[in-house]
């Protein structure tokens, strides 16, 4: 009789330990995500470094025909200040990319195969990181927007609860608790990410309506060709080549911007969607055959970031051999 429960309890032990683990394949597609997700923030803050320069730019060729020195002294002194303040972008924004940062951050370490070493002070770093910018973001959103107060605190537990030495049935089982919690926080930032990049306009917390980042890339694209029209090309004196290839790199500026911000919406929305799609997956243990496709349509489009961005910012390109190594 004694044999026979130690065979059942060992069936019992065998089963759940099954249950709990997830698939090599699974746990590549999550870590493929998260590697992709942390670099992510770095072309949204790109755009409105971009666009401050090039406000900066064309606030300089507004004041190039003033013949009063104080006067264009000033006004230098007001684009500096301009061009300050535009590079500081808002407070909701920036948690917003920080949050997703921390995040896959977190997801980076819980899905790597080095999961035997157990988690360092990086790891928990992170975690408690989370934590104060989601408190900073609940209290820079309107009440609708604001994310469950426990979230920080329970993506914490699941960190605390794996210990220092981690086995491939406590990875799993900490997967599959903080993924699907994450899955809120995702959303939520991205929606808020969303609306700064891609809407005409933007309501603040006060109240008050401001033109979008959209919005002011059109504008001021059209008002800087104006000026070139008016202020350079005028007939006063002859065009030069100097001038000609000024006014060719500023367009084209403009429109690498423009294109950089609707592959970093496009992106985002797929982030948040193959996000969703892991947490589905994760529900079961499957053998995948490579990654699933909401996971390859985001690493496609982040190739694409980076194909964009190299047009005029090579200083922030991503190695993407690690990445890359995924999709073999």
């Amino acid at each position: 009789m004694r044999k026979y429960t130690f065979l059942t309890a060992g069936i019992f032990v065998f089963l759940f330990s099954g249950c709990a683990v997830l698939s090599d394949s699974q746990v590549q597609n999550i870590n493929a995500f998260s590697v992709t997700a942390s670099h992510y923030s770095n072309y949204p803050d790109e755009i409105f470094k971009k666009r401050a320069e090039l406000h900066l730019d064309n606030q300089l060729l507004e004041i190039i025909s003033f013949s009063d020195f104080n006067l264009l002294d000033r006004r230098i002194d007001k684009a500096r200040a301009n061009f300050n303040a535009a590079m500081a972008t808002s407070d909701k924004f920036d948690l917003s990319i920080q949050i997703i940062q921390q995040y896959a951050g977190l997801l980076v370490e819980l899905s790597s195969d080095k999961y035997t070493q157990g988690l360092d002070d990086k790891t928990t770093g992170l975690s408690n990181n989370l934590g104060i910018l989601v408190s900073a973001f609940n209290t820079r959103v309107k009440a609708s927007d604001t994310l469950p107060v426990a979230i920080s605190g329970e993506l914490s537990n699941v960190i605390w609860a794996l210990g220092r030495r981690i086995t491939r049935n406590k990875q799993a089982q900490a997967l599959k608790k903080f993924i699907p919690m994450g899955n809120v926080l995702v959303a939520a930032t991205i929606k808020n990410l969303v609306e700064v990049l891609d809407r005409d306009s933007i309501q603040g917390n006060d109240g008050k309506v401001f033109p979008g980042l959209k919005t002011l890339l059109a504008e001021e694209k059209a008002e800087c060709i104006q000026n070139y029209r008016n202020l350079v090309f005028n007939g006063q004196s002859p065009n030069n080549y100097l001038t000609i290839r000024q006014y060719y790199d500023i367009k084209i500026d403009y429109d690498n911007t423009e294109a950089l911000r609707q592959k970093c919406v496009t992106t985002a929305n797929q982030l948040a969607k193959a996000h969703d799609a892991l947490a589905k997956n994760i529900t079961e243990k499957k053998d995948l055959k490579g990654l699933i496709k909401e996971t390859q349509d985001l690493v496609s489009d982040f190739q694409d970031l980076g194909k964009i961005a190299s047009n005029y910012a090579p200083d922030i390109q991503i190695k993407l051999s690690d990445l890359l190594n995924h999709l073999k």
